[in-house]
């Protein structure tokens, strides 16, 4: 009798777009252009590719930093969190995402080719491509009550409790 094996379960991965100084121009989401209507529709049509190949797991954009952004610093072990650091947008577009996708891949390289299909084509346009980790990546450090606790918060999220 023939054993069929179950192929490989696949990966989480994230794809990180990041910013530009185009994206940071918050006239850039309001001002009608012939760059920014094609960018949407362009994004849409590889959104729908995604779905189509039933990998898209999750996408959005963000709005400009200076528009809505904080940043919180000043962490530490004994840090209360009234002690740290709020730092209101805008911010340098080189340090920013302006977008991400999730996807599931077999590999990194699976992935990046999905990420080479992203229709960013400015001169700064990045793409960073990051596998999402799991608890088996913790190895001993993850105990019982550990993989209890996160298969109870997994199940309320796919419940959608917590919206």
């Amino acid at each position: 009798m023939a054993t069929t094996s179950k192929p490989a379960p696949l990966k989480k991965f994230i794809l990180f777009i990041r910013a530009t100084p185009t994206t940071e121009d918050p006239a850039s989401l309001s001002t009608p252009s012939p760059e920014t209507q094609r960018l949407l529709s362009d994004m849409m049509h590889f959104n729908q590719q995604l779905i189509d190949a039933g990998v898209l797991l999750d996408a959005d954009g963000f709005l400009p930093s200076r528009v809505s952004s904080a940043r919180i610093s000043g962490f530490s072990p004994s840090s209360a969190p009234e002690d740290l650091i709020v730092t209101k947008g805008p911010f340098d577009h080189a340090t920013l995402v302006s977008g991400y996708c999730v996807i599931k891949a077999k590999d990194l390289e699976e992935a990046i080719d999905w990420a080479r299909k992203i229709p960013f084509r400015t001169e700064e346009s990045v793409v960073e491509v990051r596998e999402a980790n799991t608890l088996a990546d913790f190895g001993d450090n993850v105990t019982e009550e550990v993989k209890q606790g996160e298969g109870e918060l997994r199940k309320k999220f796919e419940e959608g409790i917590g919206e």
